[in-house]
């Protein structure tokens, strides 16, 4: 069973939500998708999700790599967290994410999470905290 709209917003403006980033490295630099929604409405960032109940991080990993982009996984290890305090401010959330370094097969595609996606982007549209990440594994 899952929860409404309603007691979903309810409880996750209460507390924090668990969600996975993927990493994704090519030659043509790291994988960014625009973003179509709030919180960080037309800014880049790393696809990524929530996770739901009882849902494993292998099907959560999975799940959001052929939702938002397209594509199977064949390979992740967990590199890094983000933090996503400034949420509660936007949007009345509160979201930490594990970040995987993934490799994928296929080939990337927009979604209805990303209106474009492009390869190495680290501008100022970038949502803050995937920059600080992006720019901490390569400066």
């Amino acid at each position: 069973m899952y929860l409404s709209d309603k007691d979903y917003n309810f409880i996750f403006s209460n507390s924090v939500r668990l969600c996975v980033d993927l990493f994704i490295e090519t030659k043509k630099g790291v994988l960014l998708g625009k973003r179509t929604h709030d919180p960080y409405k037309n800014l880049f960032a790393l696809p990524g999700g929530r996770m739901f109940f009882g849902e494993s991080v292998d099907d959560a990993i999975r799940r959001i790599a052929k939702n938002e982009i397209g594509v199977n996984v064949e390979e992740y290890q967990l590199m890094d967290y983000v933090e996503f305090n400034g949420e509660i401010g936007l949007s009345g959330t509160h979201s930490i994410s594990m970040v995987f370094n993934t490799e994928i097969s296929g080939e990337p595609k927009i979604s209805e999470s990303f209106s474009e996606i492009c390869f190495g982007r680290v501008g100022r549209d970038v949502i803050p905290q995937h920059r600080d990440l992006l720019r901490k594994m390569y400066y």
